[in-house]
């Protein structure tokens, strides 16, 4: 009975601000003295024993919880970056960044089931002299007879920002038309990511050396909550 009456009375309860009330260990050196002389010494040495490892233990969970409350108060609710797509030519061995690398057993009309791999640089500004964010690696598939719908799955990682990780965005995209996509989660900087991402088409032509290029402009609205 006396050992059940000193565990109860060994916490007290504790509010932080708005969050919810904590339960934190006391130390049980007043009881003691109270009661000293009717606790055996190892027992009470055991309860205070006890009462250290689960008041470090609640410490430690107090801290992660902050720690990841600031991680989210310091990630941006939009970013801005912009794109360079540069599909390979026939004859091009170089000044490409995205591939042909699956296709259909027969030719199809309007590319329908043809799959391209890339790995493009995400930029500040719309200019390859631009400082570079970070990169967009993943694949397109033209999904839709007529070759206006592509499905794309894409992982956006921003390395050179205030804010370093990985998101993914995975969903369809209508050729020449602006198209927004889910972002579903990432990690570091962005771990337990929710948002959207909306691509703009921006300008697009061949290049010099028979290369099929575009410009597009990504948004990302990230979801704080």
């Amino acid at each position: 009975m006396l050992e059940k009456q000193l565990t109860i009375r060994s916490f007290r309860f504790i509010r932080i601000g708005d969050a919810p009330s904590l339960t934190f260990p006391l130390s049980n050196a007043r009881f003691l003295a109270d009661h000293g002389s009717d606790i055996p010494s190892e027992k009470a040495a055991s309860v205070t024993s006890e009462t250290v490892l689960l008041a470090t233990a609640y410490y430690v969970l107090i801290l992660l919880l902050f720690s990841s409350l600031i991680r989210a108060d310091n990630r941006p609710s939009k970013i801005t970056v912009y794109n360079y797509l540069s599909i390979q030519g026939s004859n091009s061995t170089s000044g490409y960044n995205t591939v042909l690398c699956g296709q259909p057993p027969s030719a199809q009309p309007n590319s329908f089931g043809q799959t391209y791999c890339f790995d493009m640089p995400l930029l500040q500004k719309r200019s390859l002299t631009s400082r570079l964010l970070g990169r967009v690696q993943g694949t397109f598939v033209f999904t839709a007879l007529d070759g206006s719908i592509v499905f794309v799955s894409e992982t956006f990682t921003l390395n050179r920002t205030s804010t370093k990780g990985t998101f993914t965005g995975v969903g369809l995209e209508f050729i020449r038309r602006v198209s927004s996509k889910p972002i579903t989660g990432g990690t570091d900087d962005f771990a337990f990511a929710n948002g959207v991402a909306t691509t703009t088409p921006l300008s697009n032509g061949t290049g010099p050396v028979g290369n099929f290029f575009a410009w597009f402009k990504y948004d990302f609205v990230f979801s704080l909550k």
